[in-house]
C-alpha cells in the first residue's frame, strides 16, 4: 500500500494537514491507508471508491470521513471531470496528537474526539450536516491557519452529529 504520510503528511507531530487539489484523474493517490483521520470533499468527480470492505460509486458533493488503518482509494471516472479534464477535492488530515491536545485543553471536545477515536469505519454526511460541512470546508481554502483551527472546531462539532451519516465502508479483518 502506497502510505499517504510518506506522500502527504511527512510530520505527524503537527495539529492537521489541509490539502485542496485541482488535478487530473490520473494523479490521485491510489490504494492507500493512514493513521491519521481523514476528511475528504469531492468537489468535482466522480468513479468508484474502495473503502475497507465496500467497493461503491461515489459522486462530486461527497463529504467522507476516514478513520485510521482503513484501506481507501477513489477511482475518478476520466470522462467526469471539469472543462480543464481535471478533479478537484479537499482533504483534511487530523492527527492523534492534536485531537489529544484539544480534548484535554477544551472538555467540550471530549464526545466528538471520543467518537472519532472509537470509529471503525468510513462514513459519509447527509442533509443539512453534509451541506455545513461542504461550506466550512470550501471556506477553508482561503482561510489563514489560525481562521482553519476555528473551522476544525465546527467540523468536530458536525461531524460527531451521528443523525446524518452513513456508513461507506469498514476494515476488513485478517
Amino acid at each position: 500500500y502506497l502510505s499517504m504520510e510518506a506522500k502527504f503528511y511527512p510530520n505527524l507531530e503537527e495539529n492537521y494537514f489541509f490539502d485542496h487539489v485541482h488535478i487530473y484523474p490520473s494523479e490521485q493517490v491510489g490504494l492507500h491507508e493512514q493513521i491519521t483521520w481523514e476528511i475528504s470533499y469531492i468537489i468535482t468527480g466522480a468513479g468508484q471508491r474502495t473503502m475497507g470492505d465496500r467497493i461503491e460509486y461515489f459522486s462530486s458533493g461527497e463529504v467522507i470521513l476516514i478513520p485510521p488503518d482503513l484501506v481507501h482509494a477513489w477511482d475518478f471516472d476520466a470522462s467526469i471531470t471539469d472543462k480543464k479534464g481535471k478533479i478537484e477535492n479537499i482533504t483534511l488530515i487530523l492527527t492523534l496528537s492534536f485531537l489529544e491536545k484539544l480534548k484535554n485543553t477544551f472538555s467540550e471536545f471530549d464526545e466528538a474526539i471520543t467518537f472519532l477515536k472509537n470509529l471503525d469505519s468510513a462514513v459519509s454526511f447527509k442533509d443539512s450536516i453534509l451541506k455545513e460541512l461542504q461550506i466550512v470546508m470550501k471556506r477553508m481554502i482561503h482561510e489563514s491557519e489560525i481562521e482553519r483551527i476555528a473551522s476544525i472546531f465546527k467540523i468536530l462539532e458536525l461531524i460527531s452529529n451521528r443523525e446524518g451519516q452513513r456508513v461507506v465502508g469498514k476494515a476488513v479483518s485478517n
